[in-house]
């Protein structure tokens, strides 16, 4: 009996002396999963979008749980929800595409305003058409944080709301041509089609019926111009494309368009307005470049006085005039309005005959004027002959360049 006590004692001596007196605890280690656990895989619960109940109203509505719904709002927002937080990397594997009779003809701009937990916002850059079918696709290949995929392609059908935008249209495609008069128009190619006499550096114009939307104002890629040969496009023209306002483009072409040639603009029927309304189908306009004249000197007035009365000669109709008035202003007209700015070079001159002594004057013209006149600045010596040059191939008119110099001599009153 004392043996077995004994060996009792023993046994409990040992147990204490292996647990020591440290009462302190190491935490439990976290449970390594089990790779047999299934991992549920992630789903979307919704899609919500914003459908019109009135004129200026709206509910929330799930476009998932009601396939086909119609009256989607243009501008809605979408807001998709997942089954439980997902992992927000890479590209988005959302689209949303316009279709025609079921199938998918144009995939729309959107862009992503919020990633958060389960649900991503998506919305569209541009206002989706009116009373046309739409679809939204969340393809699969989305991970949720606990490592499930979206396994299958979640697609979404809905209409927009039937009141559809005025339709977009060109109101007037607009360039610089030469006037009867011999200065510059702009003219409008539809309202006064054929146009055939453009400026060859003349910009190109297009003014809508309603403002653009997000890049259509400055995205060459919807607009072409090209040169024809026997009425079919052989050859694209670089262009740069500016626009000031947002119903407005100007075209510019990188170089001079070619003389006595026939042009085509093309506006793509995707043109589309704010407010959704689109071009519809593709607008087209032809014009050809104008030949230019060579600018030449019409008249040669010289205006004055004498005791006798106001005098007027036109010393270029009557070489070696005599008697012009010493007060005298010289009226210089030309075929076309001048562009070069006469005060810039010495491109008059006006000199005592068989010297080299230049008379001072003032020079006026008038803003695309085919018209200037020269006023010396003091009374010129009785009795004297002066010659007035106007040098060739320094001035520049409207249409083309001086091309032979003109130069006159007259004589002033005794």
């Amino acid at each position: 009996m004392k043996a077995k006590f004994f060996l009792l004692s023993m046994l409990t001596l040992f147990i204490f002396s292996c647990t020591g007196d440290d009462n302190s605890s190491e935490p439990n280690p976290a449970p390594e999963p089990d790779p047999m656990m299934e991992v549920e895989p992630l789903t979307v619960t919704s899609v919500n979008g914003f459908v019109s109940t009135g004129p200026d109203t709206f509910q929330v509505t799930d476009l998932l749980a009601a396939q086909g719904t119609n009256d989607v709002q243009y501008f809605s927002p979408f807001f998709i929800t997942f089954s439980k937080a997902i992992v927000f990397e890479g590209q988005s594997l959302i689209g949303i595409f316009r279709l025609e009779d079921g199938t998918p003809v144009a995939e729309v701009e959107t862009l992503i305003s919020n990633e958060s937990g389960g649900e991503i916002t998506i919305e569209v850059a541009e206002a989706l058409r009116g009373g046309v079918d739409y679809q939204l696709v969340v393809n699969e290949g989305y991970e949720a944080t606990d490592g499930g995929i979206l396994e299958e392609t979640v697609i979404v059908n809905f209409t927009t709301q039937g009141i559809q935008p005025e339709p977009l249209s060109v109101t007037s495609v607009q360039g610089f041509i030469f006037n009867s008069q011999g200065g510059i128009e702009l003219v409008d190619f539809v309202a006064n089609s054929p146009i055939t006499d453009l400026f060859k550096d003349s910009p190109i114009i297009v003014a809508f019926s309603e403002s653009l939307g997000g890049d259509f104002p400055t995205d060459s890629q919807f607009l072409s111009l090209s040169r024809l040969e026997n009425g079919t496009p052989v050859e694209e023209i670089p262009f740069n494309l500016t626009s000031f306002i947002d119903f407005e483009l100007t075209i510019e072409p990188s170089d001079f368009l070619l003389a006595g040639t026939t042009y085509r603009l093309v506006l793509s029927e995707d043109y589309q307005a704010a407010d959704g309304g689109v071009l519809g189908e593709d607008f087209s306009v032809d014009f050809a470049v104008r030949i230019p004249d060579p600018l030449t000197v019409m008249s040669i007035i010289a205006d004055g006085s004498t005791t006798d009365g106001n005098v007027s000669i036109d010393i270029l109709a009557n070489p070696d005039a005599m008697d012009v008035p010493v007060n005298t202003a010289l009226t210089i007209t030309f075929s076309q309005a001048v562009l070069s700015d006469l005060n810039d070079a010495d491109f008059i001159t006006l000199v005592v005959s068989g010297t080299s002594e230049n008379v001072p004057f003032e020079l006026t013209e008038a803003l695309q004027s085919s018209s200037i006149t020269i006023t010396p600045d003091e009374a010129l010596l009785e009795n004297t002959t002066y010659d007035l040059k106007v040098a060739q191939g320094t001035i520049d008119g409207v249409d083309g360049v001086l091309e032979n110099e003109i130069m006159v001599s007259f004589t002033t009153e005794n």
